[in-house]
């Protein structure tokens, strides 16, 4: 490069004069630029300050990168873990404003939300969530695994369940069941049931009310009761069977068969014209000895070829006014009565009478006669 002497005040200097024809030195050809990979497309100069030189790369290792500006990354490489995508970041991203995703969302570590999360869409977690406060969820939530509450959980609307529902102790003032549900042991003050198939033992220890609505109750096997059976309405069976029944009130049936001892302790009350039937070989058979009310009289008909016999130690038939009409005593007498008085008495010799006895003859062997009124002898 030609020079020339000058001088500049009381000072000597020399002027560099430069080649004004030669074309400009390129930055790949200075000194202190490391060019070993200028062969490759994108790449920054970076100062490295080990060798004092600028060095052709693709990584920024200062500690500190301020961008005032808008930073736009054109690759379009997805991301599936933390070491993928368009934009790798080895520690942690602080934001100060709103961060706007156009795909999904994946975390693979623990995230923190200090404020609000508003969710318009599917949120998809594959792993725990952990809420320290209120989780408020105003559309349809879908839990695929296993969800797990320390504390209590609350459900605004209707909770619908695909699968079983494992619950150790349950407690509600109404839980409606549409489907099938199988319960080791319930327990419930108050419990409407559409419809309910056990396969196994009903144990109820209160009130228990089928068929509140008017609807129909049906047991495809037996249904055991330990206490009280309390029927407000009517009672319709095919057949009943039972050790003891009390019936407080009305027992309508078209047919009552009891093999046992039966105890009334009020009155059994048939109306006109129903029978009280004994006798016959086969349930239902009409029976010979038929005991009723036709709406005048009393009868009790024996419709039998054989005869209706009475045993007792002694009989008295009193009258509505509770006057004696006939007594009799085994191994004594029978006496008849008239307006309670006793006129005739059978004895050990044959028959007393005590009044005036009138007849229209009289054949005897043997008479003997205190007194006769009316006639001659």
């Amino acid at each position: 490069m030609p020079s020339i002497n000058d001088r500049i005040g009381s000072q000597n200097v020399i002027r560099v004069l430069s080649n004004a024809s030669a074309p400009p030195t390129k930055l790949v050809n200075m000194n202190d630029v490391d060019t070993a990979r200028k062969g490759e497309d994108g790449l920054v100069l970076v100062w490295d300050a080990s060798t004092e030189k600028f060095v052709l790369s693709d990584k920024i290792d200062a500690s500190t990168i301020i961008q005032t500006g808008i930073s736009s990354i054109s690759n379009t490489t997805n991301s599936s873990t933390a070491t993928t995508g368009a934009l790798t970041v080895a520690g942690g991203v602080g934001i100060s404003k709103n961060l706007t995703l156009g795909a999904g969302f994946v975390a693979a570590g623990v995230a923190t939300f200090t404020s609000d999360i508003d969710a318009n869409a599917s949120v998809d977690i594959f792993r725990d969530l952990r809420v320290s406060n209120n989780l408020s969820v105003t559309g349809v939530t879908t839990f695929t695994g296993i969800t797990t509450t320390v504390g209590d959980l609350y459900v605004g609307g209707d909770l619908y369940l695909q699968d079983d529902l494992v619950l150790d102790n349950i407690t509600g003032s109404s839980l409606k069941i549409t489907g099938i549900s199988t319960v080791a042991q319930l327990t419930a003050t108050n419990i409407n049931v559409t419809s309910v198939t056990a396969t196994g033992n009903v144990n109820i220890s209160g009130i228990t009310t089928l068929a509140g609505s008017g609807g129909i109750t049906t047991t495809g096997g037996d249904l055991y009761v330990g206490g009280d059976l309390y029927v407000g309405d009517d009672l319709t069976f095919d057949e009943f069977v039972a050790r003891l029944g009390t019936v407080n009130q009305q027992l309508t049936a078209a047919q009552l068969n009891v093999t046992g001892v039966t105890t009334f302790q009020n009155n059994v009350s048939l109306l006109d014209n129903d029978k009280l039937t004994f006798g016959g070989s086969a349930l239902g058979a009409t029976g010979s000895l038929h005991i009723y009310h036709d709406g005048s009289n009393g009868y009790i008909d024996d419709v039998a070829i054989g005869n209706l016999i009475l045993r007792a130690s002694g009989f008295t038939f009193y009258s509505p006014s509770n006057e004696s009409i006939i007594t009799g005593t085994p191994n004594a007498d029978v006496k008849l009565f008239f307006d309670n008085v006793n006129r005739v008495e059978t004895t050990n010799y044959g028959a007393k009478v005590t009044g005036i006895l009138s007849a229209t003859s009289i054949t005897a062997d043997n008479i003997t006669l205190d007194e006769i009124d009316g006639g001659s002898y």
